[in-house]
């Protein structure tokens, strides 16, 4: 037989009771969220460079020959002429403040006297001081009738003082650089060469201030051959192999090979020591 339990009935409240205040709910305990903050506007974009209407300088020793080398400033005293060309508008009265390199001081300045180009000196110990590599050069115009200044376009000047070989300052002979050694000839062309077909092999050795860009000249007496070094090349000795029609071209006897060095600044080294070939004819 089963049991059921029996669950007393919970007391009513009297009809008459008064009801008691509304029971308040705790506060939610989650932190409100901050409104959210707007991403930041994309920033405009700059405006195109536009090109200066005042035309950049020109230097004529830089353009006949690559660069500043070291003779346009071997003169403690001379100048470097820079060419400041005639732009319409242009007054008499005009000032001109050049700038060369990275310096913040103008290196010369000139004022305007005429509608023609102008042309600047700039002192030569100015132009070394601004150092080697590639420079720019600009100028500032002010205009007499209203003050104004205007920047030019820039123009960009290689600069390069030191001298493949090192040559003397002084020599007596003045073609010849006694600090760069005579090439060497491969042997068996020496005291009686005679065609093979295959040519001689001419040796160079590294010389001072090598640097990528150098235009070495080999002469074999009269008939020249010309190579470019790469950067890879700089501080290793350098072969040029002289074909036999260029060996035969040139002669019979005692044949002088020497080698000069053009940079990339039109700075020239002088010739080498020659060495002498006895070329005997086939």
């Amino acid at each position: 037989m089963s049991e059921t339990a029996n669950t007393p009935s919970a007391p009513t409240s009297p009809a008459s009771a008064t009801p008691g205040p509304p029971v308040r709910q705790p506060p939610s305990q989650a932190r409100p969220q901050p409104p959210e903050t707007p991403a930041p506007p994309e920033p405009p974009e700059p405006p195109e460079a536009q090109p200066s209407a005042v035309p950049a300088p020109i230097v004529p020793a830089a353009v006949a020959d690559g660069g500043i080398g070291a003779a346009a400033v071997a003169d403690p005293h001379g100048t470097v002429d820079v060419v400041v060309p005639y732009v319409t508008g242009r007054q008499p009265g005009d000032f001109v403040r050049l700038f060369w390199g990275t310096s913040a001081q103008p290196v010369a300045e000139a004022l305007v006297e005429d509608r023609d180009d102008l042309h600047v000196p700039v002192p030569g110990p100015a132009v070394v001081e601004a150092g080697e590599g590639e420079l720019t050069v600009f100028y500032d115009l002010r205009a007499a009738r209203t003050g104004e200044w205007v920047r030019s376009a820039e123009t960009y000047v290689r600069a390069k003082f030191s001298v493949p070989g090192e040559p003397p300052p002084l020599s007596d002979e003045p073609e010849l650089n006694p600090e760069l050694p005579g090439p060497h000839v491969a042997s068996g062309i020496g005291g009686g060469w005679r065609a093979v077909g295959d040519g001689v092999e001419v040796r160079i050795e590294p010389y001072a201030n090598m640097a990528g860009g150098d235009t070495v000249t080999l002469a074999w007496g009269s008939r020249e051959l010309t190579g470019t070094l790469a950067p890879d090349e700089v501080g290793r000795a350098l072969v040029f192999r002289v074909d036999d029609e260029t060996v035969a071209a040139a002669g019979y006897g005692g044949i002088p090979v020497r080698y000069g060095i053009r940079d990339i600044a039109g700075n020239w080294s002088l010739w080498s020591t020659p060495t002498v070939v006895d070329v005997d004819a086939p």
